[in-house]
């Protein structure tokens, strides 16, 4: 995904300076092709720091089909997860957001 956002920026900038070379002003150019962010989390359970715990996770079978204490598990870890990257902080300042109470 972090190599699809990177090729979907240089997609953005190369349509840019083709408008410009076809005599497009740079606002002309930027504004008919507008700049996209894309921001790319990386969850997994190799982040988990508790050995014993990141063990249980990689080795649930992958089924559609789970105990409901798996599923209650994995929908908590995954709150957690999502939460620990930087960029996912740096997002809920840019954003202005909070996260909702656990």
């Amino acid at each position: 995904m972090k190599d699809r956002a990177a090729v979907s920026s240089l997609r953005r900038d190369l349509r840019v300076a083709e408008a410009r070379l076809a005599g497009a002003t740079k606002e002309e150019a930027e504004a008919q092709f507008p700049k996209i962010e894309l921001h790319v989390l990386d969850v997994s359970f190799d982040a988990i720091r508790d050995s014993e715990r990141r063990e249980y996770f990689m080795n649930l079978p992958t089924s559609f089909s789970l105990p409901e204490e798996a599923v209650d598990a994995l929908r908590d870890v995954a709150g957690e997860l999502l939460r620990q990257p930087p960029l996912y902080q740096q997002l809920l300042v840019k954003f202005n957001a909070e996260v909702a109470p656990e």
